[in-house]
C-alpha cells in the first residue's frame, strides 16, 4: 500500500491567468494521467494527456460531468459565486 502512494496516477495542475490559451500539462508516470486546467469568465479549460491510457476516453466523460452540472445549475437557477480579483 505504501508503495502505491508514490504513484501518482492523476497529476493535476491549474493554471490562472487570462494571457494562456496553449498549455499543457504531463503525466508524471507511464501509468498515469496529466491533467491541467485553467477556470475563465465564462469557461473551464482542461489539458488531459497520457502514454496511451485513454485520455479521450476522461476527457469525454470530464465534459460530459461538466455539462450536467451546468445543465443543474440553470434548472435550479443556480448562480455562479463572483470571481476574485486578482
Amino acid at each position: 500500500m505504501f508503495l502505491e502512494s508514490g504513484t501518482w496516477k492523476m497529476s493535476t495542475s491549474h493554471l490562472i491567468s487570462e494571457y494562456f490559451d496553449g498549455w499543457g500539462y504531463g503525466e508524471v508516470t507511464p501509468t498515469g494521467f496529466g491533467c491541467a486546467y485553467t477556470v475563465k469568465p465564462d469557461s473551464v479549460q482542461f489539458n488531459v494527456v497520457s502514454k496511451g491510457l485513454e485520455s479521450e476516453g476522461l476527457a469525454f466523460h470530464l465534459e460530459q460531468a461538466l455539462l450536467d452540472m451546468a445543465d443543474l445549475c440553470v434548472r435550479t437557477g443556480t448562480k455562479a459565486a463572483p470571481r476574485p480579483k486578482l
